[in-house]
C-alpha cells in the first residue's frame, strides 16, 4: 500500500519535473545554453534516480530487519511454550506414576507435583520477563531508516544546488540570466 502511494507520487513529481525541463528547454537560445539545459536535466535525474534508490533502500532493509526480528521473537516465545508445556507434561506423568505405584492414594505425591508446577510457571514467567521487547527493536530500525533518508535528502539537495548553479552560471555567461531567475 505504502509502495503503491510512492509510485502514484513519483508519477506525479516525474511528469511535473519533465513539464519544468520542458519550459526550461524553450528559455534556451544558444547552444551553450540547450546544453547546459541537458546537463541540468541529466544531473537532477541522476539525483532523482540516487535518492530514490537510497529510500527504496532503506526502506527494504527496515522491512526485511523488522520480518526478521518478528520471526527471532515468534521462535523464542514458541520455544519457551514448548519448554513450559514440555515441563507440565513430565511433571504429570511423574506424578501420575508415582501415583500408581503408591498406596497413600496420592497425598505424598500432591505436593511434589504443585511444587514442580509452580516452578515451571515462574521459570517461563523469569523467562518471559526477561524477553527483549521487539518494540525497542524496531524503533531503533526505523531510526536508522531515517538516518537513511536524511543523509540521501542531504545528497539530493546537494547535487540539486550544484546544477542549478551550474545551468545559472551557463545562462549568465551567455546574457540571458533572467530566462532561469
Amino acid at each position: 500500500l505504502v509502495d503503491l502511494a510512492l509510485d502514484c507520487n513519483f508519477a506525479k513529481a516525474d511528469a511535473t519535473r519533465q513539464a519544468e525541463f520542458a519550459k526550461l528547454q524553450s528559455k534556451a537560445k544558444s547552444t551553450s545554453e540547450q546544453q547546459a539545459v541537458t546537463n541540468y536535466i541529466n544531473s537532477v535525474n541522476n539525483a532523482v534516480s540516487i535518492r530514490r534508490e537510497a529510500y527504496d533502500s532503506a526502506r527494504q532493509t527496515f522491512r526485511n530487519s523488522v520480518s526478521l526480528a518478528i520471526s527471532a521473537r515468534q521462535s523464542i516465545v514458541t520455544e519457551q511454550f514448548d519448554n513450559l508445556q514440555n515441563t507440565v507434561t513430565s511433571a504429570t506423568s511423574i506424578a501420575q506414576s508415582a501415583c500408581s505405584s503408591t498406596s497413600s492414594g496420592g497425598q505424598s505425591v500432591r505436593p511434589v507435583l504443585q511444587s514442580s508446577l509452580k516452578t515451571a510457571q515462574v521459570t517461563f514467567q523469569s523467562e518471559r520477563k526477561n524477553d527483549t521487547n521487539i518494540n525497542s527493536q524496531v524503533k531503533n530500525l526505523a531510526e536508522a531508516r531515517t538516518s537513511a533518508f536524511t543523509t540521501a535528502d542531504q545528497t539530493f539537495r546537494s547535487a540539486i544546488t550544484t546544477a542549478r548553479q551550474t545551468l545559472i552560471q551557463a545562462f549568465t555567461k551567455s546574457g540571458n540570466a533572467s530566462a532561469v531567475n
